[in-house]
């Protein structure tokens, strides 16, 4: 059984806000009782302890009192949240409806603590792909705000966005999927494609490299879920070749490893990172069409003070150039 963290959900004192379920029953029923948080805890540590003993040393409160909370629920409502044995404790099928009910109030109210907390403070959680834009927005979020603490955690940009819809970060920098509705977002950069070759390879003396010169060699690249991978593969389909594609891994920085020790011809989305390490890197030809990176967050938490203002702080750092996009020079890139 799923136990959140009680103590996080003690009430400060015995005057806690409290949700007044209304009686529609006859006249013989009782009056309603007002629900607490102090009546739920109960209820969720009897539920998880198996018994009244337990349940009240757990939550530091005198067995009496518990027993008490329960009763008001039950007589309250004219029904049983548990059922008595000689074996002891086990949720009534009523008790088994509401448990849930009440695991995910204490789930909202923890998330809700968390999320002051954090804003007290004015920590924010980034997520983000690997890019040289990434690292540009992080310097320029401390310049405006060395206050503020950011925590980082780095992925694909299907990773991104997941952590954006389960609110397991507060800001993301991604290429966007085709469903982003309920994200408010600003482009901070464009980037091609590319192909990473090895130092000995035969195509490493070509500026550019056509979809043609890839077919016919072992491929290393991300997942359909990757945006660099789906512009691969129409291009592909466009100039009607087929593509071998050798390994499919979301890690850019392992792509550019393997292609190092010289396992295939990578083809990844313009990182300014990773193609730091290799000797070839090339564009391609009928890739032409770029790759749009977002700085992103649920549009709900446009509200929050913090987040608004590191939008501000992108907005200024793109008007000002500082998310700029790459120029090529000599079959390598740079910024």
């Amino acid at each position: 059984m799923r136990m959140p963290n009680c103590a996080a959900l003690m009430p400060p004192d015995q005057n806690c806000h409290r949700a007044v379920i209304r009686d529609y029953g006859g006249p013989n029923r009782r009056p309603a009782v007002a629900v607490s948080m102090s009546h739920l805890r109960s209820f969720w540590a009897v539920a998880g302890c198996g018994g009244f003993t337990a349940a009240a040393r757990m939550l530091r409160i005198s067995q009496p009192t518990l027993t008490r909370q329960i009763k008001d629920l039950e007589e309250g409502y004219g029904l049983l949240l548990f059922e008595r044995s000689s074996k002891g404790l086990t949720l009534s099928p009523e008790g088994q409806i509401l448990l849930p009910i009440v695991n995910r109030i204490f789930d909202q109210v923890q998330e809700a603590e968390s999320f002051l907390k954090r804003h007290k403070r004015e920590d924010v959680r980034l997520a983000a792909v690997t890019t040289e834009v990434t690292t540009r927005m992080i310097s320029a979020i401390q310049s405006a705000d060395p206050g503020l603490t950011l925590t980082l955690s780095v992925g694909t940009s299907a990773a991104v966005y997941e952590a954006l819809q389960t609110r397991t970060c507060d800001i993301g920098i991604l290429t966007l999927p085709d469903d982003a509705a309920n994200l408010s977002t600003l482009q901070i950069g464009s980037y091609p494609l590319l192909a990473l070759l090895p130092d000995d390879h035969p195509l490493a003396a070509e500026e550019t490299l056509s979809i043609k010169d890839l077919s016919t060699e072992p491929l290393i690249t991300g997942s359909h879920s990757s945006q660099a991978r789906r512009h691969l593969d129409r291009a592909a389909a466009a100039a009607d070749v087929s593509l071998g594609i050798a390994q499919e891994i979301d890690a850019y920085e392992m792509i550019g490893e393997l292609v190092r020790l010289g396992l295939g011809v990578g083809v990844i989305g313009y990182t300014g990172i990773v193609e730091r390490h290799l000797r070839n890197v090339k564009p391609i030809r009928e890739c032409t069409a770029v790759i749009p990176v977002h700085f992103a967050c649920l549009a709900i938490n446009r509200r929050i003070r913090v987040i608004e203002n590191l939008f501000n702080v992108a907005e200024m750092a793109v008007v000002e150039g500082r998310t700029a996009p790459f120029t090529f020079a000599g079959g390598r890139t740079g910024s």
